[in-house]
């Protein structure tokens, strides 16, 4: 189990003589393209929380139900997001990577706190890119979507077709995923 001693030496180790986690167990590190990851030690779990923004989610409301549905596939069984999982920030407007290190790599042998916190930026960098690619498509089909409305080029389901779309969306699921 880390100790906040152990981790401010693993801080240090990892480049700057001036990272280490403040009296409320916090730490910020920024790289070079402005990046940065939020680091909080644990004391009852003995682990280190790290946090990045990877979405401003406020700058998109009109998409948010699309974006929300991105999210979901991205965080599901770690397909983009790793052994890390992609929340909500508290604000409810931010798109954030989170994850804990407690000193072992999902295999279960030793892992540097440098080489976590260099992979999990990497994955904040790739999902951030991700995720601003995947608006920029959603607001390109949103704006599509748009125009055909204002020229009535859009076709009404009936009412027993959204009944077929909502039964045929329950079918599989996490019963299919899981095989039961």
């Amino acid at each position: 189990m880390l100790t906040l001693e152990s981790a401010n030496h693993m801080l240090k180790a990892f480049g700057s003589e001036d990272a280490c986690f403040d009296e409320q167990g916090c730490c910020s590190l920024v790289s070079s393209d402005s990046s940065a990851v939020h680091l909080k030690f644990d004391e009852s779990s003995g682990t280190v929380v790290a946090l990045a923004d990877i979405l401003d989610l406020s700058k998109h409301r009109e998409l948010s139900g699309m974006i929300s549905l991105t999210l979901l596939d991205a965080n599901f069984m770690g397909r983009y997001a790793g052994f890390h999982s992609i929340a909500l920030a508290d604000d409810g407007e931010t798109a954030v990577l989170q994850g804990r290190y407690n000193g072992l790599a999902s295999d279960g042998s030793d892992l540097s706190l440098s080489d976590f916190v260099a992979d999990f930026a990497e994955t904040a960098a790739y999902l951030e890119a991700y995720f601003a690619d995947a608006v920029r498509k959603l607001t390109v089909e949103y704006l599509e979507e748009e125009e055909m409305d204002e020229n009535g080029m859009v076709v009404e389901l009936e009412e027993d077709d959204q009944t077929e779309v909502l039964q045929n969306s329950a079918d599989g699921g996490a019963s299919a995923i899981m095989g039961v």
